[in-house]
């Protein structure tokens, strides 16, 4: 009967708490905090104006007599329940602040068109508290903001690390008061996880390397998506402003600010690209191994990072050679092994060996301060990211034979024929689809 109660006092609580929100006045950020994101921070004003409200205190009384939520009771002499999870904690002293903080912040990256189902977002908060309180793992909420991209209105990108979606249009106000390159869409996730909850006046901090790699995948896989998934045009990759995860019962939370890129430019994302972008994001997170990292790094760095035409062609170029980099002659064979991975036609391949050995020695001359022409050291840069994007497409497309391994091993097993081998076997076994 307790839970009961609880629960439709938090309902009605949630439902005033809606209205409130809904004034521009009252919902209005107080002002951009250093640490914070400002699109994700919740109004002092409405916060007052909440908690001198009679459904607050019905719900804070309701909480308080919940006996499944014994435990959090305030208690003299101790010190308020603190929840710990991977990547942070928060001390908790008004439990309906704790349920009803999460749900707002979910609000400000997500649509909340309803009453309905804001309340639904309270509520389901109130059951993770209910679990955790039992030993079960939770529900935590990964956002992370992204700039440099725009989406299509209603746009959905669906990747293994999470759902894409632009910011709500009340959202964009505060994300553009955060910088240059504002905030334009949110990776949402969802990851379950065990939750800490104690009166320790420090509690050990929680480590999960579910989370930590989540994170890393995030970063370097996310921004080869959009650059290997889109065809024709100019490349392009978002940039990530902030990172943070939403306890469903902590009222508190940090958000870690320009976490990486300063996109050059905006990538508009037409409809029709979406489906690319999945699939790429799907076989990337399939196929990828760490001896790619720094060739995916590279790449995403040089189209969406990089101002400076030398810093690109040297990013393109340093890409080449994680990719089939050797320890002994290594123009030659980097050259050799990029012209046999990317052109079926053997005649066409010495026209294309001179082309590679032409960007590679443009980018040793930027290197060590030879001067080369603007003209000539723009059109290298774009020739080496092209060919990255290229080579890259075909050893993720090969699987996790490819991608796994030292440069060495994979520039040697293609100048000695395994590619040619895996080509002519693809082929036979699917006409015309190549590798």
């Amino acid at each position: 009967m307790a839970g009961s109660y609880s629960e439709e006092s938090l309902r009605n609580l949630a439902k005033v708490s809606f209205a409130v929100l809904q004034s521009p006045q009252l919902s209005a950020q107080d002002g951009q905090s250093f640490y914070d994101e400002p699109m994700l921070e919740i109004s002092t004003l409405a916060t007052s104006v909440i908690m001198q409200l009679k459904e607050f205190s019905d719900a804070t009384e309701a909480l308080a007599q919940d006996g499944d939520l014994a435990g959090l009771a305030s208690a003299e002499g101790q010190l308020d329940p603190i929840i710990t999870y991977p990547g942070g904690s928060s001390r908790e002293s008004i439990l309906a602040l704790s349920l009803l903080y999460p749900a707002i912040r979910m609000a400000k990256v997500q649509p909340v068109n309803s009453e309905g189902e804001f309340c639904d977002l309270v509520l389901g908060n109130f059951a993770s508290l209910k679990r955790a309180m039992r030993g079960e793992p939770v529900e935590i909420t990964t956002v992370h903001g992204l700039n440099g991209i725009s989406l299509p209105q209603d746009a959905c990108i669906r990747t293994p690390w999470g759902i894409i979606i632009p910011i709500p249009e009340e959202a964009r106000a505060s994300a553009s008061s955060s910088g240059a390159a504002p905030t334009s869409a949110v990776l949402i996730g969802k990851k379950p996880s065990p939750v800490r909850i104690s009166r320790d006046g420090a509690p050990e901090a929680m480590v999960s390397p579910d989370f930590q790699s989540l994170e890393e995948h995030i970063r370097t896989l996310l921004p080869l998506a959009f650059v290997l998934g889109i065809d024709g045009g100019r490349h392009g990759a978002p940039g990530l402003t902030f990172s943070t995860r939403i306890v469903p019962f902590a009222s508190g939370f940090g958000a870690g600010r320009r976490t990486f890129g300063h996109p050059r430019e905006v990538l508009a994302v037409e409809e029709g690209q979406i489906a690319g972008i999945e699939r790429w994001a799907r076989l990337i997170e399939a196929n990828h191994t760490p001896s790619l990292n720094i060739a995916a790094r590279k790449l995403g760095s040089a189209i969406s990072e990089r101002y400076d035409v030398d810093d690109r062609l040297i990013d393109g170029v340093i890409c080449w050679e994680s990719l089939v980099g050797t320890s002994s002659e290594t123009l030659h064979r980097v050259t050799t092994a990029l012209a046999i991975l990317l052109e079926t036609n053997i005649g066409e391949r010495p026209q294309l060996v001179k082309k590679l050995k032409e960007t590679y020695d443009a980018r040793s001359k930027v290197v060590h301060g030879t001067e080369v022409s603007e003209t000539k050291r723009r059109a290298a840069a774009d020739h080496s990211v092209e060919i990255a994007v290229r080579a890259l497409r075909l050893i993720y497309s090969a699987g996790s034979e490819w991608t796994e391994g030292a440069s060495e091993s994979r520039a040697n097993r293609i100048i000695l024929g395994e590619w040619a081998q895996l080509r002519s076997a693809t082929e036979a076994n699917s006409p015309g689809s190549g590798v």
